[in-house]
């Protein structure tokens, strides 16, 4: 009996053997690349799959990374695989590449700004102290880089706790790491006051942004031409007549100074305003030549405000006598976002040379002087970005009588995607070899 029983139970056995076997064996045949399928993400539209979205899964998400921004694409300057998400930037070797790798996002918006350090201190459950930067991160900055990926997933800090403005007008604690950007938001829930910096919207080249149709995903990522470099501008206006505008560009609030000529001496001269939108500006204003019939800078001026509208505009100066006109042109621009308080301690002083604004988020236009040269003589422009970039425009201006290029208009209008930080404005002397540079701050 005994052994009957054994033998059933033996039997038993086996069977329940057989049925786990055949369950692995099931399980062995499911996909196991499921996490990797292609995804829409409507929030978006765009998609995430392979090696990124495994990644993403795998590792914090949507609370670390945010939604994508953009397809997976080859970067031409680097030929990397890239694709943005709304905190974070992911990268592979190329297209073969299994291994993800974060951008250094923190790095890049953090530019050239230099960060105080940090003495060594003994590190302890609320405090750490990280000697390769010589930085401290603690209290709920330490809790959130600990658990929630640590140095693969945010990098090393970069900066001490500093207080910054942000995007909702007030002054937050923020801390810099090579990967991302903590945030103190104080009036938040406990738990939920730390938060990571949308750095990738940052940092997102716009023109990638565009959100594609659900069930119709890229075969692959997708090739982008290069970009073309950021380069600075002069204004493109019709040519003065006997006359000269001072500066030939600049923003609402700009006061545009007219210079004249060709009158006869002494005579009136009368003067109106033509606005962009087709309208006049009268004026009952009347001025009298000099000996020479020039009108001379400083007599005539019109001072813009926010009201005023974009585009060309000029002022007409006509003799009561001579019937002579002397017409001057100038370009009204706006600045997309507008300025930014000075900037503070990093950035060297001018030298000859001026910037306005002094600082701005990505979508500021800046305008420069830059004096100290022969007169008549042509100066070379140069704009050095955060990251070490030249560029050069394939023009040259002219210095005036008084070795200056203010009146010149000349401006650099910045986008979402130009890199963060230090940046300088440079004019060189032709013949003199005479060197001015203005230095200015691209902000978040």
């Amino acid at each position: 009996m005994r052994i009957n029983r054994t033998s059933g139970s033996l039997v038993r056995m086996r069977r329940l053997l057989i049925v786990m076997l055949l369950a692995l064996s099931a399980l062995s045949l499911s996909p196991i690349h499921a996490a990797t399928d292609v995804v829409y993400v409507a929030a978006t539209g765009h998609y995430m799959r392979g090696v990124f979205r495994d990644f993403w899964d795998k590792h914090g998400g949507l609370p670390n990374f945010g939604y994508p921004l953009t397809e997976e694409y080859v970067d031409a300057q680097t030929g990397r695989i890239y694709q943005y998400y709304e905190r974070a930037r992911f990268e592979r070797a190329q297209v073969s590449s299994t291994a993800v790798q974060l951008g250094l996002i923190g790095r890049e918006v953090a530019g050239t700004r230099s960060f105080s350090s940090a003495e060594p201190i003994s590190n302890s459950q609320q405090r750490r102290y990280f000697p390769e930067t010589r930085h401290i991160v603690q209290y709920g900055f330490k809790e959130i880089w600990e658990t929630r990926g640590g140095l693969p997933i945010f990098g090393l800090p970069l900066s001490e706790e500093l207080d910054e403005q942000l995007a909702d007008g007030q002054i937050h604690t923020v801390q810099y790491f090579e990967r991302a950007r903590f945030e103190y938001w104080p009036n938040l829930p406990a738990g939920q006051r730390v938060l990571l910096s949308a750095l990738g919207r940052q940092r997102v080249p716009s023109g990638l942004t565009a959100p594609l149709s659900p069930g119709a995903p890229p075969a692959g990522p997708i090739t982008v031409p290069p970009a073309a470099p950021p380069a600075l501008v002069r204004p493109i206006i019709p040519d003065s007549k006997n006359a000269r505008i001072t500066p030939q560009a600049g923003q609402p609030g700009q006061t545009f100074v007219f210079q004249g000529s060709g009158y006869q001496a002494g005579e009136q001269v009368s003067f109106w305003v033509n606005v962009p939108d087709g309208s006049v500006i009268g004026s009952n204003v009347q001025v009298s030549a000099d000996a020479q019939g020039l009108i001379p800078a400083g007599k005539i001026q019109f001072v813009s405000d926010a009201k005023s509208p974009l585009g060309v505009w000029s002022i007409v100066g006509q003799g009561k006598l001579s019937g002579r006109t002397a017409i001057g042109y100038f370009r009204l621009l706006g600045s997309a976002i507008g300025r930014a308080p000075q900037p503070g301690p990093g950035v060297p002083p001018n030298v000859d040379a001026r910037s306005d604004p002094l600082a701005g988020p990505a979508g500021t236009i800046f305008f420069f002087d830059a004096f100290g040269f022969r007169p008549g003589e042509e100066v070379q422009l140069t704009i050095v970005s955060s990251n070490g970039q030249r560029t050069s425009p394939n023009f040259t201006v002219t210095a005036d009588a008084n070795g200056s290029i203010g009146y010149a208009g000349i401006y650099y209008p910045t986008a979402p995607d130009y890199p963060l930080g230090l940046y300088s404005f440079i004019g060189q002397g032709k013949s003199s070899g005479k060197v001015s540079t203005a230095y200015f701050v691209l902000t978040p």
